[in-house]
């Protein structure tokens, strides 16, 4: 089902399907499980996956702004909502 969401977003025209690929990229980095497990893991080998998530969650929030700026000057255009 998601896997149809998503490319129901992802076909959106225009800025509103990109906004939507981000979107959907997000909640995929945000529901990755941690993976942390300081009882089977050392703490080296947690730190690297620390690090890992961080670039992960970096990568794609770094576009947050932007993002946020796209969808904005999308809510105030007449034409997007007529």
């Amino acid at each position: 089902m998601n896997r149809w969401r998503c490319k129901l977003d992802s076909s959106l025209p225009g800025k509103l399907g990109q906004i939507a690929d981000w979107i959907n990229a997000a909640e995929q980095v945000l529901a990755r499980p941690l993976g942390f497990d300081r009882l089977k893991s050392s703490p080296e080998e947690n730190i690297q996956r620390f690090n890992q998530l961080n670039q992960e969650h970096v990568a794609i929030f770094n576009d947050k702004e932007s993002i946020l700026r796209s969808f904005q000057s999308l809510k105030r255009d007449a034409s997007v909502i007529n």
